[in-house]
């Protein structure tokens, strides 16, 4: 009687642990394809050199975003940026459906992009910390803006994506 408690125990206590290393996993990281399409951004502030640029918005009916890599699961997830370079930034653009991040190559209009200029530590941007960023400079989102480091905005207002590629001079 004695061992069959025991086993009991043992059963039980190994389907705990083992519903607990299920429950624990972690999702496995997105990956990006191979970019098609860039943004360029030339004519930046060269006191912004070093900083990093993020991108997001529509062009047309198409969501974008221009990021270089990303880490974590798509409710975790960290974005690397395009770091600035002699105020010149290229960053690649892609589309997110059903399935991921598509490389994107369309030919829409710009007119509803954002570039965003952020400061932020080697360029890695939490996807919740930006999230609540993604809004316009007012006195009541500075704070939200200090912590998500976005020290300036531009919105493209005009502007044709060529094969998913596209220049634009960087105006505030």
């Amino acid at each position: 009687m004695k061992n069959t408690f025991k086993l009991l125990g043992i059963i039980a206590l190994s389907a705990i642990i083992g519903f607990s290393i299920i429950a624990c996993e972690e999702e496995d990281d997105e990956s990006l394809p191979s970019p098609k399409g860039k943004l360029t951004i030339t004519d930046i502030p060269s006191e912004d050199d070093g900083l990093y640029i993020f991108v997001r918005g529509k062009a047309d009916k198409t969501e974008i975003i221009g990021i270089t890599e990303i880490n974590g699961s798509s409710s975790n997830a960290t974005y690397k940026l395009v770091k600035i370079t002699n105020e010149t930034a290229s960053v690649p653009l892609y589309t997110v459906n059903a399935s991921g991040y598509v490389a994107y190559n369309g030919n829409d209009m710009a007119g509803g992009l954002k570039i965003y200029i952020v400061d932020v530590a080697n360029g890695l941007l939490k996807k919740s910390v930006f999230e609540d960023a993604l809004l316009e400079f007012t006195d009541e989102n500075q704070e939200i803006r200090k912590n998500a480091a976005v020290k300036a905005i531009m919105s493209l207002t005009g502007g044709f994506f060529e094969n998913g590629n596209l220049t634009v001079e960087w105006k505030e």
